[in-house]
């Protein structure tokens, strides 16, 4: 189990007992042991709680909480890809958006797009990787030189907005990329 589902369970798990406590002096102070249709009723309506919790700490919530130690990488990104394949060095675009749960990247060049299949944040010796593999699809005028593939990409999170480090495809080519995180602006928004 990753350390975001443990975290994600922990969390639910202490909003149900709260929610049900708070249910239980809201709606009789007096709830007796021997009153089970009370109880069972509050243990309903807690759980329901504490799912929709659940939903909105997966999704929103987690941003603000200043203990959970997940990265936090929505952004826009630019930055440069330099790749084996002909030794030129493009600019690049990422597109970053998570939940607690996912992640999903996108990135572009002049010449072509590339979507995440997998994405992943793991930790390599107590630092933090942006692990994805990737489906690339060059426009339709490069694709004779450069036709679609596949490849993975290990980035290491430096600092709180940038992401670098080597990729790999399955035309035995290799690059070093290097992207850093736009500040949001009203002509730039960030999507979560």
């Amino acid at each position: 189990m990753s350390r975001e589902q443990k975290s994600l369970i922990n969390i639910t798990t202490y909003a149900v007992i709260v929610i049900f406590v708070v249910l239980c002096f809201v709606r009789n102070s007096q709830v007796k042991m021997d009153d089970i249709g009370a109880l069972l009723g509050n243990v309903g309506d807690s759980v329901a709680g504490g799912a929709t919790f659940s939903v909105l700490y997966e999704h929103l919530l987690w941003k603000f909480n200043p203990l959970e130690p997940h990265p936090r990488l929505s952004s826009i990104y630019q930055g440069n890809v330099l790749s084996t394949y002909d030794g030129k060095t493009r600019c690049t675009n990422f597109e970053i958006s998570q939940t607690l749960m996912s992640t999903k990247v996108r990135f572009s060049t002049d010449e072509s797009k590339s979507d995440a299949v997998m994405a992943e944040i793991i930790e390599i010796n107590d630092r933090p990787y942006l692990v994805y593999s990737y489906q690339n699809t060059p426009q339709a005028q490069f694709r004779e030189n450069s036709p679609m593939h596949y490849g993975t990409a290990f980035l290491e999170i430096i600092g709180k907005s940038k992401l670098e480090g080597d990729y790999f495809t399955d035309r035995k080519t290799t690059g070093h990329i290097v992207v850093i995180g736009q500040p949001e602006s009203p002509a730039n928004p960030q999507k979560s």
